[in-house]
């Protein structure tokens, strides 16, 4: 492309079709041409064409459906999530339909799903022929126009190529799958682990290497080791319909209910306390586990007339929040006359509900797999409906501090960083922001190491227990007695039952009555 201008003006008898059409140059401009077409390099994201076709239209929107999204998203990232359903459309005139090109919505449209170059969505014909035009006339400035710009030209092919490449994979993948590469690919703060130096200068960006293993698989959406590929978790099977299997939901102790108080709630204090030391870097008075204080009301005998003061506990406007997250959050920033009140929660996009939720045509939107920050915002409102209350009545600001599984920040976390960053002591507030990234995203990779580590262990010692209650009742059953000779006392029953209940309940208490048709996928069996 740089030297075709120099080529025509050396050669003014190859300016017109029967004679460049003849040249070598011609023909390998127009291989290279059609290997980049084939490629993707040349690709449109047409979104009035509707979505692609995936076999139901319950699995992927309406594109006019889409565009009413798009434009009510609060976030950029929701709207490129929504774009990535959209057809592809080439000029490659054997197999592709013409282009239509869109008119221009927003630029991270452009950003995320960039319009191919002209230098190869112009035919080599027009290409040719205007630089045949331009170099007949006598002005430097139509000769310098005459064809599209060779500068940044394969970085511009690149982005097509991978935007192409990125869609053909999201439409051919399953929601679990689409729901990860909508949660990664477009939210940039889940990928600042990856870049993050291990500086001795800085233990909390640091990660054991069992740990980045462990959070590399979580990001490619493996399994935590390969050996739980035939696992159950019979622990769950009370609260779901189906016992859980490990196959089909890698991501399933991060909603364990053995691993609710142990392993999800340190990592919960690990990123509380790296959001705690991050404030103190800005100058704030940090208060960890704050609880409301007692609010004195007044009142006034109707018949005697003497007044009195009684202390109201705090009290939340949720009645399905347990009594401790009523009583405190988890931290108290303080910073001249501004007090709030941050609670943090991680939640994860391919959960049951998430997934679920956009199955249904009224539904389908709303799924995480179609937009970013779906849980997150669910998790802030909850938040929210939880301490706005009681937080009005102390003059507190309620701040949720929600992140996803994978590292998406909700946007009420990106604006309490973006506070943070505008009073940082040592750092610029870019720096700080880039600091903050890596410090919270090392924070939640090995609390998720630390769930996946804990949750096979844990698994597998369930396993082990129940196969030795088979071995001792199957011993048991072939001398025809019970495995014990003499009745437990009453403190030794009540300490048995209470170690069953808690760890070691029998197999058939735990599993769900239509445990054998979850396990073979009958329901009739």
């Amino acid at each position: 492309m740089q030297m075709l201008p120099h080529f025509v003006r050396l050669h003014p008898e190859l300016r017109v079709k029967s004679g460049f059409q003849q040249t070598r140059l011609y023909a390998e401009l127009t291989s290279c041409r059609l290997e980049l077409h084939e490629a993707g390099a040349a690709s449109e994201f047409d979104m009035r064409d509707g979505c692609a076709d995936r076999g139901t239209e319950q699995q992927q929107p309406n594109a006019s459906d889409a565009l009413q999204a798009l434009f009510a998203a609060s976030s950029a990232a929701a709207a490129a999530a929504t774009a990535a359903t959209f057809h592809l459309t080439t000029d490659v005139p054997s197999h592709i339909t013409s282009p239509t090109r869109p008119a221009p919505t927003a630029s991270f449209l452009s950003t995320r799903f960039p319009s191919p170059t002209l230098a190869v969505t112009q035919s080599i014909d027009d290409s040719w022929l205007q630089v045949a035009a331009a170099a007949s006339s006598s002005s430097s400035s139509s000769r310098s126009h005459a064809i599209p710009s060779a500068a940044h030209l394969q970085g511009a092919l690149t982005r097509s190529i991978e935007a192409t490449k990125w869609m053909q994979l999201f439409n051919g993948a399953s929601r679990y799958q689409q729901t990860i590469l909508t949660s990664l690919a477009l939210n940039p703060s889940t990928s600042s682990w990856l870049s993050c130096p291990p500086l001795s200068s800085e233990p909390a960006y640091r990660m054991r290497d069992e740990e980045y293993v462990l959070a590399v698989r979580h990001r490619l959406g493996m399994l935590p080791y390969d050996d739980l590929r035939d696992q159950l978790c019979v622990s769950c099977a009370r609260r779901n319909l189906d016992t859980p299997s490990l196959l089909a939901d890698p991501d399933h102790m991060h909603s364990c209910t053995m691993q609710e108080g142990v392993s999800v709630k340190r990592r919960h204090d690990a990123i509380k306390l790296a959001l705690a030391q991050l404030a103190r870097e800005c100058g704030y008075h940090v208060e960890v586990e704050p609880r409301f204080p007692a609010r004195f009301v007044a009142a006034r005998h109707p018949m005697s007339g003497s007044g009195s003061s009684s202390s109201s506990s705090s009290s939340s406007s949720s009645s399905n929040t347990s009594h401790q997250e009523q009583k405190r959050g988890d931290l108290l920033l303080l910073r001249n006359g501004t007090r709030q009140l941050i609670d943090v929660t991680v939640v994860r996009p391919t959960s049951l509900t998430w997934l679920t939720r956009g199955s249904t045509p009224t539904g389908s939107l709303t799924g995480s797999h179609m937009q970013p920050l779906v849980a997150a915002r669910a998790a802030e409102a909850k938040k929210l409906r939880t301490y706005s209350t009681e937080c009005a009545h102390h003059g507190w600001r309620m701040v949720p501090f929600a992140l996803e599984s994978y590292g998406a920040k909700g946007s009420q976390a990106d604006r309490l960083l973006q506070q943070l960053s505008a009073h940082s002591l040592d750092r610029s507030p870019e720096s700080f922001l880039t600091h903050a990234d890596r410090v919270l995203s090392v924070a939640l990779q090995v609390g998720n190491a630390g769930v996946a580590g804990t949750g096979t262990a844990e698994l597998h010692l369930q396993a082990y227990r129940r196969g030795t209650r088979d071995d001792l009742s199957a011993a048991a059953a072939s001398v025809g007695r019970a495995p014990m000779n003499r009745r437990p006392t009453a403190t030794a029953a009540s300490a048995l039952r209470m170690r069953m209940n808690r760890d070691e309940i029998q197999l058939s208490s735990l599993m769900h009555p239509e445990y054998h048709s979850a396990r073979i996928g009958v329901a009739a069996a």
